[in-house]
This record gives C-alpha cells, sequence and structure tokens, in this order.
C-alpha cells in the first residue's frame, strides 16, 4: 500500500481554504466531490462539483421507502462522467497544493469514502489533514457532540436560500459560510481562529491506521483477560505504516490494544500534553491503577525499537522481532527451501 505525504511548506504563496464535500450512490462510493476555494477575506475564487460514475448500483434509501437523500443530479448525469480511477490525478492536485488548507463538514465520513476509493482503484493513499468545521461548532456550542449542517447553518443565521442541500459544492459553501460566521463572532480572520483549533483537525492518516487495526483485531483476536495498552495522543506518528507495525506487535505479543485510558492497564505516554494525558493523571487522581511508561520502556517490554513517536520497523517472524526489511529476506529464503525440497 503507498502512502502521499502532503507537503506543508507554504513559500511566497498566498494562503487558500478549499472547503469540500462528498456525496455518495450507496453511502459507500463517490459519485461527486464538490469544492470551493476561498481567500483570507472568504471571497470565492473558485467553485466546482465533479460529477463521477461510481461504477455501482445507486442505492440511495430501503427497498419501497422514499430516498434518504436526495441528490442534486440524476443517475443517468452521473453515469456520463469519469470514474474516480480516471479523475484521481486531478483531485490530487487539488487537495494536495503546499499552500491550501482543507476543510469540511464532519470530515471524517468523507476521508473514510476517499479510502474506500484508492482501494477500489489501487490509488496511492493521499494523506491529508482536514479541519472539521462541525468540530468548530462543537466548540462554539459545547452542548453539541455533533449537529447535521443543515441545522448549524439555521442556528447561526445564516442564508443559504440560494444554496442545493446534497449539491456537493453547495454543501462545500454552507461550510464555508459556518466557517466565516464563526470568524465573526470570535472576532478573528482564519490564520487565528485555525491557530484556536488545531484540536478540530482529522488526519486520514488516523482513519488508515484505525482501519488496519480493526482488521488487526480480527486476525490477532484479543483476550479479555491480557493486559491493555493505550498510546497517549500526544504520541503523533509521522509513518502510518511503522504505527500499524507496532500494533501489530502489540497483538502478536497478545497485549490488547485500547483508546480508553480507563481501561488500559499500560498508558505509553513520553509526558506529553495530549487529552488523553490529562484523562491518565484525572483517573491516576481518583485512585484509578494504572502504570506509565514511555515509548523506551515499551521497546523493552516487546524486544523491539520503538520510536518516540509510537513507531517502529520491526515485524515479528517465526515470533522473533527482525527488520521489516530482514523479515521479507527470512520468507523468501523459507520459500527457496520449501521449493528444493
Amino acid at each position: 500500500m503507498l502512502y502521499l505525504q502532503r507537503k506543508t511548506h507554504y513559500g511566497k504563496k498566498k494562503m487558500e481554504y478549499l472547503f469540500f464535500d462528498i456525496e455518495c450512490a450507496d453511502g459507500f462510493h463517490i459519485c461527486s466531490f464538490g469544492y470551493v476555494i476561498v481567500d483570507e477575506s472568504f471571497t470565492v475564487l473558485e467553485k466546482r462539483d465533479i460529477l463521477m460514475n461510481p461504477e455501482c448500483a445507486f442505492r440511495l434509501s430501503r427497498a419501497r421507502f422514499d430516498p434518504y437523500v436526495q441528490l442534486a443530479y440524476g443517475e443517468k448525469e452521473f453515469r456520463k462522467h469519469p470514474s474516480f480511477g480516471k479523475q484521481y490525478a486531478a483531485l490530487r492536485a487539488l487537495l494536495t497544493q503546499p499552500n491550501r488548507i482543507l476543510l469540511g463538514h464532519s470530515i471524517a465520513s468523507d476521508l473514510n469514502f476517499l479510502e474506500t476509493a484508492y482501494e477500489k482503484y489501487d490509488k496511492p493513499h493521499l494523506l491529508l489533514n482536514v479541519y472539521d468545521t462541525q468540530s468548530f461548532y462543537c466548540r462554539y456550542a459545547p452542548q453539541y457532540q455533533a449537529r447535521s449542517l443543515e441545522n448549524i447553518v439555521q442556528d447561526l443565521g445564516i442564508d443559504v436560500s440560494g444554496l442545493t442541500e446534497h449539491k456537493s459544492c453547495d454543501d462545500a459553501e454552507m461550510s464555508m459560510l459556518v466557517a466565516k460566521e464563526l470568524c465573526r463572532r470570535s472576532e478573528c480572520g482564519m490564520p487565528e481562529f485555525l491557530a484556536r483549533h488545531g484540536d478540530c483537525v482529522v488526519c486520514s492518516s488516523d482513519i488508515v491506521v484505525a482501519k488496519a487495526l480493526k482488521a488487526l483485531k480480527q486476525q490477532y483476536p484479543q483476550d479479555r483477560y491480557a493486559p491493555s495498552v493505550c498510546l497517549s495522543d500526544a504520541l503523533r506518528f509521522q509513518n502510518a505504516e511503522k504505527r500499524i507495525n507496532l500494533l501489530r506487535v502489540l497483538l502478536q505479543k497478545k497485549y490488547n490494544i485500547t483508546n480508553s485510558v480507563g481501561k488500559c492497564r499500560y498508558f505509553v505516554s513520553n509526558d506529553g500534553d495530549g487529552e488523553r494525558d490529562k484523562t491518565y493523571a484525572a483517573k491516576v487522581a481518583e485512585g484509578k491503577k494504572i502504570r506509565k511508561i514511555s515509548t523506551d520502556k515499551l521497546s523493552e517490554m516487546l524486544g523491539i525499537d520503538v520510536n518516540a513517536s509510537g513507531e517502529t520497523d520491526a515485524v515479528l517472524y517465526d515470533g522473533y522481532a527482525v527488520s521489516l526489511q530482514n523479515a521479507f529476506t527470512a520468507a523468501r529464503r523459507t520459500a527457496d527451501k520449501s521449493k528444493s525440497v
């Protein structure tokens, strides 16, 4: 699996803000990618709906029920356009400009749709960091943990009478208008607003790792009595595959993996300031017995080298920890020996 990291050097180009939204034919496969690009004053520089043939059946409702989602175009119109695979290069160029910041509403869903498309068309995964405008609003109105775009727009009194719901580029513009209104109410511009909301970023690499962990847990079923390990969210990995290597080794070594600090025996942290570190401090203050260990101590426990970001090159081969390259070499030798017998 190939991953393409988005570069973040900005040079002298002015910053642009790209809000995007995705619609699917069946809840999984993309049929439209809409976006709007604005500058720091929220002047619209570009707006477009990219339609594509999802190459699957359209299923927008259960049988004999009205559609849950009324798309802005008919099925025949979508079928006229190239598939995601044929439009991948253009989308990659759109999403990876170094002077462009990405945003969208409830964006984890859209990133999951992209992951499905990468797999379907065998395309390199784009590792994107995207601000979630839903999270912006939930910070502004903490009584909500989630809120639909339609309701947020109504709550903020934004006029969207000229826009069509479930038309991707219009939904993207609605997300932009939400950000614009929240900036106005916060009495600051976009750069300062985003600096205040760094915790509202969703990383597609996190989604990649989460999906891989789900598959690994099926491959290595967890023992309910085995000790559980929780990694601090301050251990920000740089390489998704190396983090997945660590998770695989933990499961192979018969440790459970949890995101709940209160359910773990070992909390792996290098004394960062992540949300899980704060939860750990609170749980310990309540009398919860949780052992905090560093990544160096985790290295000793597992018998492998774990770096400060919670990554490793090691994999287990015949019960021994070796580098990934050495594992492939050993596997090749074993295969050669079996052929010669």
